[in-house]
């Protein structure tokens, strides 16, 4: 009798061994997990032989991320003839009797406790699909609340600190004060829409500040943070850009304000408005970028300002390099300012004020022989011209408005939308601004 073979235990002996559900078992073996079993016709068997140390080590490697449903209430002991018996514990009668445990993907141990064993099977099993699936959220991360997560989001999301800056100053004011302190996991679409009909500020503006709030949301989905996305809801309306027709300036107005600018800064006026070039990437301008012969003009860094109002150099916008064509009018303004106002060699950062200390010989320089500041040349110098002028010292007629001039031209010259837009590098005008060219003198 002793010499015959020990039985094959079955799932049932397996998943009674190991205290786990039937289910469970069955889930390891559709998924290739667990301790290795045989079919042996209908049915799977085990080998007890290979030794229930070996079951338990196999099942323990391969449970790290599955859940189990224990009995809080009762324990199997095992007798010395083999059987099992269940013995009360120190929690029998208190609190829920089931508790559901599972490790997630991070090696976070998590439990939970139900009443009845039906719901607890059947939470373990969503659990294991869910980390099967790489699905899983933990719910404990969504505990994080919107600042914190968003605050972290920025951080490593620009490579521009400026854009950074600007993100964060937008979200400070118009979006940490309705949803800064609530848990990632709590904000739900009827938040969102709370959050935009309170907010005033104009319809674009509104654009950009649900773009942010959208781009922290998925960013804490690639995150396992939260499952969903609130601002991608049948019921959220993302703001409507409001209807807006730029009218450019005329060519009565582009000599007003050449006339109005002090002579040593006149130049920018040709420069953006006959080349379309922006503010930063004028004044970053050097001779070795003007090719006289060929008539263009190669566009290959700008001067930045920090947070804190410190310039350095860049690349321009969008990190490209592009070369332009330069008018006869415009290649005669800077012949006729270098003449007056000689380059200066000016030695600044790249890409920030401490990094890679690069020199350029730059065509537009204040007094000092410092390279201009921007916020500078717009509050003490752009701004006045304009009043001179006779034209509304508004954030519309900035500097900018000479770009909307060149676009204009463009398009009177006959020019596609898609090429002079092309020629200005700047793929928001395409469907943010309608052009309506006027009379053009001179």
């Amino acid at each position: 009798m002793d010499d015959q073979p020990e039985p094959l235990w079955g799932i049932p002996e397996v998943a009674r061994y190991l205290q786990i559900p039937v289910a469970t078992l069955y889930q390891w073996r559709h998924h290739r997990y667990g301790p290795p079993g045989r079919r042996v016709g209908r049915f799977v068997r085990y080998d007890p032989r290979r030794g229930p140390p070996l079951v338990h080590r196999a099942s323990r490697r391969c449970c790290l991320t599955m859940a189990h449903v224990n009995d809080n209430w009762y324990v199997e002991r095992r007798n010395p003839d083999g059987t099992t018996r269940r013995e009360k514990t120190a929690r029998h009668g208190h609190g829920k009797r089931w508790i559901v445990r599972w490790r997630d993907h991070g090696g976070e141990d998590h439990k939970r406790f139900f009443e009845k064993k039906a719901d607890a099977d059947q939470e373990a099993a969503r659990i294991e699909i869910e980390l099967a699936r790489r699905t899983y959220i933990n719910p404990r991360a969504g505990e994080i609340s919107f600042r914190d997560y968003a605050e972290q989001w920025r951080s490593g999301q620009f490579a521009d600190p400026n854009t950074a800056y600007q993100v964060g100053s937008r979200s400070r004011l118009h979006v940490y004060p309705r949803l800064g302190d609530l848990a990632m996991q709590v904000i739900t679409p009827s938040h969102v829409r709370s959050w935009l009909c309170a907010l005033t500020v104009s319809r674009n503006y509104q654009r950009t500040l649900f773009a942010n709030v959208s781009q922290v949301f998925t960013a804490a989905i690639a995150d396992d943070i939260i499952a969903k996305n609130p601002c991608i809801n049948r019921t959220v309306r993302k703001p409507a850009a409001d209807p807006q027709q730029v009218v450019p300036w005329t060519g009565e107005q582009i000599t007003d304000v050449y006339r109005a600018l002090p002579d040593r800064y006149a130049v920018v006026v040709p420069l953006a408005a006959g080349t379309g070039l922006r503010h930063g990437e004028i004044l970053a301008l050097a001779p070795e970028d003007i090719d006289l012969e060929r008539r263009t003009i190669r566009v290959q860094r700008q001067i930045k300002l920090t947070p804190s109002n410190q310039p350095y150099f860049a690349l321009p916008k969008g990190r490209k390099i592009r070369t332009v064509p330069m008018p006869d009018a415009v290649r005669d303004a800077l012949t006729d300012h270098l003449e007056r106002f000689p380059a200066r060699t000016i030695t600044l950062g790249w890409d920030s004020p401490d990094d890679k200390p690069t020199s350029a010989d730059l065509i537009i320089t204040t007094r000092e022989r410092k390279p201009v500041n921007r916020h500078y040349f717009n509050a003490k110098i752009w701004k006045p011209a304009l009043t001179i002028a006779g034209i509304p010292p508004t954030r519309e007629n900035g500097c900018h408005a000479l770009r909307h001039f060149y676009a204009s031209v463009l398009q009177m010259g006959g020019i596609a939308s898609d090429a002079s837009f092309g020629a200005l590098c700047d793929r928001r005008m395409t469907r943010t601004c309608g052009f309506m060219p006027v009379g053009l003198a001179g």
